[in-house]
């Protein structure tokens, strides 16, 4: 016969925090979609029955209704009363066991569930997360910018945006400068500041 598992002894951290006899459990998940000016974000309250609560993100670009659409039916299946610890059981059961194998929107949902579980057992044994993956690899990581270009597509405006962008700190930036809406292109080896582009056959080096 099966036997649901103590937590108390299988998680000692947990157990000293939540009493002998303890079982983890997922209760429900709740979606929260945040509009902004650029996409809408899909984050993941899971919750348990403990009480401790994971965030996760599973924001998949103007496939949000797909999201919000499929989450419910794989909560009902496969999460709801689960051992949010149990990651990689979870993971197959969501994949593996529907119908129809998982696609983008299936393994949004899944990746966002378990980005939330692994924040309830970094809460539950009171370590980050990163230590739980394989701990420090860097003391630092470098960052790009992105979402800074939403002005008018014109080099000028670019231009202007991108030293804000710099005076923050950053040294790389992501952008769209040629998307549709551009007023115009560069000239053959000119660059959006009117400089030549050394990287265009047709530029020289400053």
């Amino acid at each position: 016969m099966f036997k649901t598992r103590d937590a108390s002894v299988a998680y000692p951290i947990l157990g000293a925090t939540l009493g002998r006899g303890a079982h983890v459990k997922i209760t429900a998940v709740e979606p929260v979609v945040l509009g902004t000016s650029w996409r809408n974000l899909v984050f993941l309250k899971v919750k348990t029955v403990e009480g401790l609560v994971g965030i996760g993100d599973c924001t998949l670009q103007n496939r949000e209704e797909g999201v919000l659409g499929h989450l419910p039916g794989a909560v009902r299946r496969h999460v709801i009363g689960s051992d949010p610890f149990n990651i990689e059981d979870r993971w197959l059961r969501m994949y593996r066991n529907d119908f129809w194998r998982g696609g983008v929107v299936a393994t949004t949902v899944m990746s966002g569930i378990e980005i939330a579980c692994w924040d309830i057992i970094g809460k539950a044994l009171g370590q980050p997360v990163w230590m739980l993956l394989g701990g420090r690899c860097h003391e630092k990581i470098k960052a790009y910018a992105n979402g800074w270009y939403t002005v008018e597509r014109h080099p000028e405006e670019f231009a202007r945006r991108v030293r804000v962008v710099l005076d923050k700190g950053y040294r790389a930036l992501k952008g769209e400068p040629l998307r549709p809406g551009c007023t115009r292109t560069f000239a053959r080896g000119e660059g959006p500041f009117g400089r030549p582009d050394r990287r265009h056959p047709g530029g020289r080096e400053p």
